[in-house]
């Protein structure tokens, strides 16, 4: 795939990591600005604390979702995912991103 978008001419690219599931939500709730309410359960799903399962069709979500950091047990919400995405464009801290962020990487 990025032999292809380099022969297509594309010369900066951003690779996303993923963390281990089990770490996500613990990870982003600790490193969370202020303004989230809730950081430890999910807006949608069932049992404990709303992330023992995915939300489910039909399930009616919280009314207040910009409050919360995740959506169930393993996605942040719209609101934590704009975090995620600000930091990799504009990173607050080394591990943020690596080698640059995407701001400096449009620079070079």
């Amino acid at each position: 795939m990025l032999q292809s978008l380099y022969d297509y001419g594309a010369r900066k690219m951003v690779l996303f990591g993923i963390g281990q599931i089990g770490c996500s939500p613990s990870e982003l709730a600790q490193n969370s600005p202020d303004g989230f309410k809730v950081t430890n359960a999910g807006c949608c799903g069932v049992g404990r604390n709303n992330g023992q399962i995915t939300c489910l069709p039909l399930q009616t979500p919280c009314q207040n979702r910009y409050e919360y950091l995740f959506w169930d047990a393993y996605h942040p919400t719209e609101a934590g995912s704009a975090i995620v995405a600000k930091r990799a464009y504009s990173a607050q801290a080394a591990s943020d991103a690596y080698p640059v962020d995407i701001r400096r990487l449009a620079q070079i």
